[in-house]
């Protein structure tokens, strides 16, 4: 709701009609583009005790068919879904793919199957990298041969970017086994940790208002102000979660 009063104010039609209308919109879950990943949270924690029930009763064997099965249906079925032959398909064979939403749960059975399989550093890094040049590759392809920037591949369920979490995924888990860290480092990882949900929830607030002061990718080389924006997006998301934290209701329930 509060996505829905900025856009208000800022675009001059805060009126009683189109409060009524905005507060519709919620009830219809017709929010900002990126509040989707909260639908995608609560069903992977409703699916949780059917998920946790499956890991901990699966052999070896079952868990990694069942891995096998999501990666082809939730993830390499919808990157190839708008390429010949896959784009011919239609009627039920298109309803065997997995949609996001449920996809989504694969992700936490392999994040559970890479935890307790001890895989060699070397593996996370070559599987990361396979996934950024598969990222990288196919994107720059596609939006030279299309002439505009082509999106598809960054989506949450496509090879390259389920290749690249793995890989960060697996780096982080042996960072935080080998190295010992100083506290300071400790204290501010834990801290970025504890505002990530806040960072993500408001950084869009700053992603429409950078343009009003002149702050656009075109301000410096791309190289440069990507990285820059990046960071002061980041810097006022870390504000806006200290001040939040700080507010005894908002800080136990949303932050």
């Amino acid at each position: 709701m509060l996505y829905k009063i900025f856009y208000l104010l800022t675009e001059g039609t805060f009126s009683l009609h189109t409060i009524f209308a905005a507060i519709k919109e919620v009830a219809l879950f017709k929010q900002e583009d990126h509040l989707y990943y909260v639908h995608i949270i609560l069903l992977v924690y409703v699916f949780l005790p059917i998920t946790r029930a499956f890991v901990r009763a699966a052999d070896e064997k079952l868990m990694k068919y069942a891995l096998a099965l999501w990666f082809v249906l939730g993830i390499l079925f919808p990157t190839v879904k708008v390429f010949w032959p896959f784009s011919l398909l239609v009627g039920i064979p298109l309803q065997w793919m997995l949609n996001m939403t449920y996809a989504s749960i694969g992700y936490g059975m392999l994040g559970y199957y890479l935890k307790h399989h001890n895989f060699k550093p070397l593996h996370y890094i070559i599987t990361g990298f396979i996934g950024f040049i598969l990222l990288f590759s196919a994107t720059w392809y596609e939006s030279a041969r299309q002439g505009v920037f082509y999106q598809h591949f960054f989506e949450g369920m496509t090879c390259g970017v389920a290749f690249l979490a793995v890989g960060i995924y697996g780096i982080c888990m042996i960072l935080a086994e080998m190295r010992e860290f100083s506290l300071k480092i400790r204290r501010a990882l834990l801290y970025g940790s504890k505002a990530s949900f806040c960072i993500f929830l408001v950084h869009i607030f700053f992603l429409k208002m950078f343009p009003s002061f002149g702050l656009t990718v075109t301000l410096f080389p791309c190289l440069i102000s990507i990285p820059f924006l990046a960071a002061l997006n980041l810097a006022g998301s870390l504000c806006v979660y200290w001040i939040l934290s700080h507010v005894p209701i908002l800080k136990k329930w949303v932050v």
